[in-house]
């Protein structure tokens, strides 16, 4: 069995973008949530209008799929010219530490 893998996406929108751009992830979650492999797929607001994505993937290979999807490919152009910056991602291994139900996602 392969260790869970976490990623962190962050949108930070143009100013006049705020409203489209959470549109476009609320709309495309539920779609995420369902591919093979993905065990959270949990959007959060951190301010300003930026959004976080907070990702939990069965292993690689899930997420290796989810990124070849048509669907997220389309996201992912819908949202680029929604951007201020270039979107953040950041893929995690989990480093369980203490209590196992509390020292990892």
């Amino acid at each position: 069995m392969t260790d869970p893998i976490v990623v962190v996406a962050t949108f930070r929108p143009k100013p006049e973008s705020v409203a489209d751009l959470t549109a476009a992830v609320q709309e495309y979650v539920p779609v995420a949530q369902q591919d093979e492999g993905n065990l959270r797929y949990a959007l959060h607001e951190a301010g300003e209008g930026v959004l976080v994505l907070i990702e939990q993937w069965s292993g690689q290979q899930a997420l290796e799929q989810h990124g070849a999807a048509p669907e997220f490919t389309a996201f992912t152009q819908r949202v680029q010219p929604l951007l201020a910056s270039p979107l953040e991602v950041r893929v995690l291994r989990p480093v369980p530490l203490g209590d196992d139900a509390k020292g990892a996602l």
